[in-house]
């Protein structure tokens, strides 16, 4: 296929969704242009983090590609954000947990519904439901990562998995050109990782080849 000309883009700016390490490099390989990855929710007036645009290609190149997620970057000015566990306590740098975000573009709260507001708010810290890390560059500025929602976690004989994360190793398996990861019941764990797996044209169907890839 042609590939369309984004001469008049500087970059293009990805939000809204999951975007993969794969997805990511394919597309600035392609297209010769930067991936502005950024996370907000409504609550927090859209925008909370993007990945800084003045910083060097290597640079780039490193939080979108080389810690299995691409970043959304870093926190913007006008507010906070931090990683906590379930009781509300921050975590350290690599850390999984939830992203919790405060600051002036934070709503105050859901509109008569106090039970919603209960459990969004913790100790003045938005809870946005989604599972994520950071890591911090030489200088100390946390890059954070979404690695996935806490309610869609698989959680097999009491450990959690993120499907996300199961997601990208799936679309890196040879023959295949899309897969996503989901959790279903099981007698003995509880729940059981499994994928839905769309081949690439002309791939035969290898369950053991891809089972043992990942």
């Amino acid at each position: 296929k042609e590939t369309p000309e984004l001469n008049n883009f500087s970059h293009i700016i990805c939000g809204a969704g999951p975007l993969t390490v794969n997805v990511a490099k394919n597309f600035e390989a392609k297209f010769g242009k930067r991936i502005i990855h950024g996370y907000g929710l409504s609550e927090t007036t859209c925008y909370s983090c993007y990945l800084p645009l003045d910083i060097s290609k290597e640079e780039h190149q490193k939080w979108m590609q080389d810690f299995g997620y691409p970043s959304i970057g870093v926190a913007i000015p006008a507010n906070e954000m931090s990683i906590h566990d379930e009781q509300g306590n921050a975590l350290e740098e690599g850390d999984r947990g939830e992203i919790v975000i405060r600051g002036v573009n934070v709503m105050k709260g859901y509109f008569n519904n106090p039970e919603a507001n209960e459990k969004a708010f913790t100790n003045g810290w938005f809870r946005s439901g989604d599972e994520g890390v950071y890591q911090n560059d030489e200088e100390g500025k946390a890059y954070y990562f979404i690695t996935g929602r806490i309610k869609e976690l698989i959680i097999r004989g009491g450990i959690n998995f993120a499907p996300l994360e199961i997601d990208e190793v799936i679309n890196k398996a040879p023959g295949v050109k899309a897969g996503i990861a989901v959790g279903f019941e099981n007698d003995w764990y509880g729940e059981e990782v499994g994928a839905y797996v769309e081949l690439l044209e002309g791939e035969k169907e290898n369950s053991e080849q891809i089972i043992n890839f990942c």
